[in-house]
C-alpha cells in the first residue's frame, strides 16, 4: 500500500520522539520533510486538535529512515543536513548542485546510506570536476559508513552518479575505513586498476562492489581478476538493494 506524501505528513504531525520510520512504500517528499523539521505538532485536547510546541524536533531524534523509491522525491540533502542522530537512510535523491550550494551534512553517524546521487553535470570539465570533488568530500566525512549505495533509485530514474576514480576525487573517501559495500548499479563507470587498488588498500573492511565498473572488456577483466585475488565480491546484478 502506497502512503502518499500528504498522508505521511499527517502521521508525522502527531508524532514525538521519532526514532525509526520504515515505510518502503511511503512517498516522503516536501510535506513530510516539513513535518520532520517542524517545531510544532498536533495533539488532542478535549476532543479537539490543537497545535503545541514539539521539542526536540523529529529530525533531532530520528535514527532510521527507510522511505519509498519515488522518482520525484528530492529531499535526501535536506535530511542529511538536518538529522544529527541519523544512522540509516534509504531512499530519495539529491544532486551535486544541492551538495555544492547547500548546507553541510550533519548526519555523521550514518552507517548505511542508500540514495540516488545524481551528478547532472559534465564531470570532465574543470568546473564539473571541482563540484564532483566537493561531493566526494561531503561523503568522506561520513566516517562510520559501512554500506554506500549511490544509485538506489536507478531502476525508476536512470542517471549518472559520481565517477569512482582517483582523478575525479575518489581519494576524498580515504577515511571510510569501515566501508564494506559500494553500489553504483546502472551507471557505467570507467574505473581503472589503480582505482580498485586504492579501494582495497584504503578500505580494510571492503567486501562487496556492485555495478558495471568499466565497459572495456580488457579493463573489466583486469578488474575482475584483481578484485577476486583480494576476496572482493563483484556483481553486476541490478537492484539488489542494501
Amino acid at each position: 500500500m502506497i502512503i502518499h506524501d500528504k498522508n505521511m505528513a499527517a502521521i508525522l504531525r502527531r508524532m514525538i520522539g521519532l526514532r525509526q520510520l520504515d515505510v518502503p512504500y511511503g512517498r516522503f517528499d516536501q510535506f513530510s520533510l516539513q513535518e520532520l523539521l517542524a517545531n510544532r505538532q498536533e495533539v488532542m485536547n478535549n476532543g479537539q486538535l490543537v497545535q503545541k510546541t514539539r521539542l526536540p524536533r523529529l529530525c533531532e531524534t530520528v535514527e532510521t529512515l527507510v522511505i519509498g523509491i519515488y522518482r520525484y522525491s528530492n529531499v535526501a540533502h535536506a535530511i542529511l543536513s538536518s538529522c544529527p542522530r541519523l544512522k540509516e537512510l534509504k531512499g530519495s535523491r539529491t544532486t551535486i548542485s544541492e551538495i555544492v550550494d547547500g548546507a553541510e551534512w550533519i548526519s555523521t553517524r550514518l552507517t548505511t546510506l542508500a540514495i540516488d546521487l545524481n551528478v547532472g553535470i559534465d564531470q570532465e570539465t574543470e568546473e564539473g570536476m571541482a563540484k564532483t570533488r566537493i561531493a566526494f568530500k561531503q561523503l568522506g566525512k561520513l566516517t562510520r559508513l559501512e554500506h554506500l549505495d549511490l544509485t538506489r533509485n536507478s531502476l525508476y530514474l536512470p542517471s549518472r552518479t559520481l565517477d569512482m576514480r582517483l582523478r575525479a576525487g575518489l581519494g576524498e573517501l580515504a577515511n571510510l575505513k569501515r566501508l564494506e559495500t559500494l553500489k553504483v548499479e546502472d551507471d557505467h563507470q570507467r574505473m581503472q586498476l589503480e582505482d580498485a587498488t586504492w579501494m582495497v588498500n584504503s578500505w580494510p573492511n571492503f567486501k562487496h562492489i556492485y555495478g558495471t565498473l568499466n565497459d572495456e572488456k580488457e579493463t573489466a577483466y583486469l578488474l575482475e581478476v584483481f578484485l577476486k585475488s583480494h576476496n572482493i565480491n563483484w556483481r553486476i546484478e541490478k537492484h539488489c538493494h542494501i
